[in-house]
Parts: C-alpha cells; structure tokens; sequence
C-alpha cells in the first residue's frame, strides 16, 4: 500500500475517532453535565514479532482440478515492531460508575527475515507434486490500526475495570519473494525473483477489557477480541511474462480472527509506567475467489480454498498517564 492510501486511511480512522467522542459528548449534554477525561494512558512500545501466512488454491472455480493447484507459505517472519496505544476513560465527575472507555491502537513493523516455499500440484489433495520453489522474505512490512471503545464498568471497586468493546480495525502484510531456489526439479539458484504479495484484512471486532490492580504499583490487564473480516489481497508475480504488472492476480474472500492481547504494568509514579506486553492472534478466510490478469487482456478465475495467518508478539513499553 502506498504512503499517500496509507495516510488516508490512517486520516479516516482518526475522524471516525473524533465522531464517535463528539456522539458521546451529546449523549451526557442532555442533562447539562460537561464531560471530560478522566484517565488517559499513552503508551509507546517496541519489540518482537513472529507471523505465519499461507494460502492455497484450486484448479478452477468449482474446487476441482485438483483440489490444490498451488500453495504458498510465508513461514517464521520475523518482524521489528513499534506501536502507539492510547486509551481514555471518560466520564462526567469523578464519581461517574458508568464512563465510556475510548482507545486507538497503531503498529507497524519492518520484516527482517523470513522464508516462503512456493508448492504446486497436478493430484487432488496435495498429490503428484510436480514444483517446489523456496525463497527469501526478508524485506516488506506490516500494519495494524484499531479503533475501539465501550462503558467502563468498575462495579463500585476503582481496582477492578471490566470494558465490553466494539471496535474496527485494519491490517496488512506486504510480503516480498527473492532469491529463488527451484527444489522440484532440481534446478538450483535462479536469479531475477523479485515478486510482492500484498494483504488486507478488515472489519468490525467485539470484545471485552479488563483491568486490575495488584496492590499499589503492580496493574494486569488483558484483552479478548472476535473480529470479522474482508480480505483482500493483490500480487505481482515479476517472473511470469504472460502475467500483467503490477497486478498479476488478486484474493477476495471473508474471514475471521481472535486477537488476545495481554499486559503487565508496573506504575513508577503518579504518570509514568513500564510494561510487558503480548499478543497473539489467529485469522482465518473461508473459500473466496483469484482473479488471474493476463497480458492479452483475458481474466481467469478460480476458487481460493483458504488464507491462514497467526502472529505472536512481545515488546516493552512505557506509558504517561494523566
């Protein structure tokens, strides 16, 4: 995805952001009390990051032919991580049970390593293999946003905070193929690869919050999200003449996912905290379609059997409280 495509829809996100807080503003307005934030955290993390992604398709639109025509597996992408992650609490008085809780979360991360093996098939059910390639996936990156909020529940304890969330959130993996190496037939090296698969998911999540607070300068939170997804994606295949450039074929296809997110605080002071934070997530696609652009013009179309990704990471991170 492009800088300037990047940037409005990063620009999007916020404004949906500001529509909702400016919503729940008028919702308290009736009763002429003024809202304000209660509680914000910022917090600043960096660290690790692990993903798996794969996909395979069939031979043509009906699943057939053979079942699974060709595989690709980006295995063991190691990723350098940097984030953002604000959350507030708002509320009418410092007395107000029922607030809202409202945060944003932004990620991105620079692949540094990572393999992809490239497997091709003339039987049904991965059967009579007749191709397999492996290269490097050491270069691309990857993006996530999200967007959330839900009443804060404290059940008259401040300790304890149980949020139920609605959320919306954006990810992509732009994945790169180089440095070639044909395993099936035994070819070796082969030179010139420099192919790009870029992904989308999107759509909307509900989820829950929680936060506690282990005696004076210890907090634990954790959170559960269930998402719903679109997913997209678009390749350029550089090696292969009869395929058009830069959009050789794309994937279309819905999905789903679970995000547990998962974090340990320690509070230095009244504004400033550090932390531990993990996070794992598996997504999923039912079947969708690939669209094939070839030279001459003519589109062909076949069933995508299914897209994988999970990913795990772990960062550090410091938080200003105010």
């Amino acid at each position: 995805m492009t800088f300037k495509i990047r940037l409005f829809l990063i620009r999007n996100i916020l404004l949906i952001f500001i529509i909702i807080s400016t919503c729940l503003s008028s919702s308290y307005a009736d009763d002429r009390t003024p809202l304000f934030i209660k509680r914000a955290d910022i917090g600043f993390s960096t660290g690790l990051r692990n993903d798996d992604l794969d996909w395979n398709k069939a031979g043509n639109i009906e699943g057939n032919n053979p079942t699974v025509l060709s595989e690709l597996t980006w295995s063991n992408l190691e990723i350098w991580q940097l984030g953002l992650d604000s959350k507030f609490e708002v509320s009418r008085n410092d007395y107000d049970l029922l607030g809202f809780f409202m945060g944003f979360k932004f990620d991105y991360g620079q692949i540094f390593h990572g393999k992809n093996t490239d497997s091709d098939y003339l039987g049904d059910n991965r059967t009579n293999q007749f191709s397999r390639i492996t290269s490097n996936s050491d270069d691309g990156d990857v993006l996530d946003i999200s967007l959330f909020f839900g009443p804060n529940l404290t059940f008259n304890n401040p300790r304890y905070s149980i949020v139920p969330l609605i959320g919306y959130s954006y990810h992509e993996q732009n994945l790169t193929l180089t440095d070639a190496y044909i395993e099936i037939p035994p070819i070796g090296s082969y030179p010139g690869l420099d192919s790009r698969y870029e992904t989308e998911w999107k759509g909307p999540w509900l989820g829950v919050y929680f936060e506690s607070l282990i005696g004076e300068t210890l907090k634990v939170s954790a959170q559960i999200e269930y998402h719903w997804a679109d997913y997209s994606a678009v390749a350029d295949w550089n090696l292969r003449e009869e395929f058009q450039h830069p959009r050789s074929f794309d994937h279309q296809a819905d999905g789903s996912g679970v995000l547990l997110d998962f974090n340990i605080d320690y509070l230095l002071s009244k504004n400033w905290q550090i932390g531990l934070q993990g996070t794992y997530q598996d997504w999923e696609t039912d079947a969708g379609t690939e669209r094939v652009y070839l030279t001459d013009g003519t589109v062909l179309s076949t069933r995508l059997n299914e897209v994988n990704w999970d990913s795990v990471s772990i960062g550090l991170k410091l938080i200003c409280s105010f």
